[in-house]
C-alpha cells in the first residue's frame, strides 16, 4: 500500500504492538516515551535498551507495557502523539513519517519537531564515535 514498512503484530491479540520491521518501536506520547514490553516475542535488542537508559538518565519517563495500535490512534486523534521511530544497531534511529490503520493515515510532525528521537540519535552517534562522553561504559577501546 505504498508504506516502507509494517508493524508487526501480537498473533493472539493482533491489536497489540510487538515491533517495526527488524526494530524495536517507540512512541511519544506527551511526555511519556512507550514501547512494548519484552513478552518473549519482541527483539530484546541492545539499541532498545541504550535508548530507555538514556531517556530515564534524562528524567524522561519510558513505559513499557502492552501497547496496542488503539492507543496509539486515540493519542493521535487527541493530538498527543508527538514521535515515532523504530530502533534497531543497523538503524540507530528510524523516524516514522506515518502509521496507516483501518484507511486512516496518523501524519506525524516534520523532523524538525521531533525533539526525543533527534536527541536520542545524536547522543547514541556521539558516544559510539566518541564524540561525547560515555557516562555508561559501553565503549570499549581496541588496541
Amino acid at each position: 500500500k505504498g508504506y516502507h514498512n509494517m508493524l508487526w503484530m501480537n498473533g493472539k491479540n493482533p491489536e497489540l504492538i510487538e515491533e517495526i520491521g527488524t526494530m524495536n518501536i517507540f512512541f511519544v506520547i506527551g511526555n511519556q516515551v512507550f514501547t512494548p514490553r519484552l513478552n518473549g516475542n519482541i527483539l530484546e535488542g541492545l539499541t532498545r535498551d541504550s535508548i530507555i537508559t538514556i531517556l530515564k538518565d534524562k528524567g524522561i519517563q519510558v513505559i513499557e507495557k502492552d501497547f496496542s495500535i488503539n492507543e496509539v490512534l486515540s493519542a493521535y486523534e487527541k493530538g498527543n502523539l508527538k514521535e515515532a521511530f523504530g530502533a534497531g544497531t543497523a538503524a540507530n534511529i528510524a523516524y516514522i513519517a506515518k502509521i496507516g490503520y483501518k484507511g486512516k493515515d496518523m501524519i506525524l510532525p516534520s523532523m524538525d519537531f521531533r525533539p526525543i528521537g533527534k536527541m536520542l540519535s545524536e547522543t547514541l552517534d556521539g558516544i559510539k564515535t566518541s564524540r561525547l562522553p560515555d557516562p555508561y561504559g559501553w565503549v570499549y577501546p581496541i588496541i
